[in-house]
């Protein structure tokens, strides 16, 4: 590999310009852990992520600079970062972790470390491209409700090569900018891979090198994760450590994790090794079969069965359900009957033991369940002006989404139908005073129902009351008729 002047790339705050760069430094104190100072930075010629794309890559910050780091373990306590993000001496309790930040938004969550542990190997008066630059940070309080990201435990050979890399951090755009505190991301391949290309050299033999000319790590993004794809699921298989000045211009050094997962373990870092989203549920009667947040639709007595769905459901220790009834009941696979009509939500919360951790995760979807009954259908009539009268629907529809269908049928006197209408409350003007009859059919996903009403229309005068209220009118004004209500239900 071409010896070019290399950097780690923790963000400083510092007023000491970088060797190559342009003078424009971040302010505050100096960063001093034995290295040059770095600027400030971001992933060079990378993509803006959308809002939770990577949720489990969080930016941490000290009093001395900031970097990036990965939530790897479900209860959200630990963090790995690279070494030399921790300035040499470092108490516990001066890191904080932030999730979600980006200029001029909402910090989402923060906790401040408890603990932290740094490769005793790693020298932090030696070269840029050493290895050993890993260290997990404990935190005091986890951040919560979000997925830890996994770790590549499979060796990497040389079937590795060119395999796209994608880095994810907080650093800035260029070693000329002062842009960092954004998450971006940039894709770069793997060129080179530490045991394969330098057997006799050990500051390579934990190390893969990524560099395409174009995107590339910049200081802050230090301790950010590279991953690799594999459809929707991805691993991390690399820590961001090292990289050529200016920013792009040449190989960027990352730490291999695979190297050392028993390095974690052996400090009490719990992580998972399987890809994958957190505990959800779907259940059966789905509107679209395809989608697995779709509504469940039925009539009463509805049956629903649901299950939780994850990718290792082995590790699933407990599933509490609430049907939004007023009933709960437990297990992966649960069946629940609404023996009424409503829209109900179900919450979903699954625990999953990962050695000695436990973490619970909770999904709410709201109104996912519609329990329909028969409608009940019912309206009354008001005049307007004139001969036009107004339709006041009365008609059940406390349950949303199980009426499907609505027709207004008007006949004369002599019992012919005069004209139909649709639409939710129509207005009806009448050609000449007569007597009408009014018949309203509703169709739903759980049958039918109708309801008509016989009324006398006459030129209003005076001041009047809907159908079926107490009248009060002048001498030539609206004469109503009794109702002649009639219903009837059908499934």
């Amino acid at each position: 590999m071409t010896r070019l002047l290399l950097v780690p790339l923790a963000l400083a705050l510092s007023t000491t310009a970088f060797a190559t760069g342009d003078g424009s430094g971040g302010d505050g104190e100096s960063f001093d852990n034995g290295k040059e100072n770095a600027e400030d930075s971001n992933i060079v010629n990378g993509e803006l992520s959308t809002q939770g794309q990577y949720p489990e890559v969080v930016q941490i910050r000290h009093s001395s600079g900031s970097c990036t780091a990965s939530i790897v373990d479900p209860a959200g306590y630990w963090l790995l970062t690279a070494a030399h993000c921790i300035p040499e001496g470092f108490e516990g309790d001066e890191i904080t972790a932030f999730v979600g930040i980006e200029p001029d938004s909402e910090i989402l969550q923060s906790a401040q470390s408890e603990k932290i542990y740094v490769h005793s190997s790693y020298d932090w008066g030696g070269d840029a491209n050493q290895g050993h630059d890993i260290a997990v940070i404990q935190l005091a309080e986890p951040l919560t409700g979000i997925v830890p990201m996994a770790l590549n435990e499979s060796d990497i050979d040389s079937s590795w090569y060119d395999l796209e890399v994608t880095h994810i951090g907080y650093g800035i755009t260029s070693s000329s900018r002062s842009d960092s505190g954004t998450q971006r991301w940039g894709t770069v391949p793997i060129i080179e891979i530490g045991e394969d290309d330098y057997p006799d050299d050990a500051n390579f033999a934990d190390q893969v090198i990524t560099f395409d000319g174009d995107q590339s790590t910049c200081q802050g993004d230090s301790g950010g994760p590279g991953v690799v794809y594999s459809g929707d699921s991805y691993v991390q298989v690399s820590i961001a450590s090292y990289v050529a000045v200016p920013c792009g211009s040449g190989p960027a050094g990352n730490i291999r994790v695979d190297k050392y997962l028993g390095w974690m373990l052996a400090r009490g870092v719990p992580f998972i090794t399987r890809a994958g989203s957190p505990p959800g549920f779907v259940c059966n009667r789905r509107l679209d079969p395809e989608d697995p947040n779709s509504n469940s639709l039925g009539v009463v007595d509805m049956e629903v069965r649901c299950q939780v769905e994850y990718h290792a459901i082995e590790d699933v220790t407990k599933v509490t359900w609430k049907w939004g009834d007023g009933t709960t009941s437990e297990g992966i696979d649960a069946t629940h009957v609404y023996d009424r009509a409503g829209n109900f939500s179900i919450q979903m919360c699954a625990t999953t033991q990962l050695g000695e951790t436990s973490n619970t995760h909770c999904v709410d979807r709201a109104g996912i369940i519609t329990a329909c009954d028969v409608p009940a259908a019912g309206f009354e009539i008001e005049p307007i002006e004139g001969l036009t009268w107004q339709i006041v629907n009365r008609t059940d529809v406390s349950t949303y989404g199980c009426i499907t269908n609505l027709v207004w049928e008007v006949y004369d006197e002599d019992g012919n139908l005069w004209r139909e209408y649709g639409g939710w409350e129509p207005e009806i003007e009448f050609d000449e005073p007569g007597d009408y009859r009014i018949v309203q059919n509703v169709g739903g996903f759980a049958g039918q129902d109708a309801a008509e009403l016989t009324v006398q229309v006459r030129r209003a005068v005076g001041s009047c009351n809907s159908l079926g209220g107490t009248t009060g009118f002048g001498a030539l004004g609206l004469l109503l008729g009794a109702a002649l209500l009639r219903r009837r239900k059908s499934r």
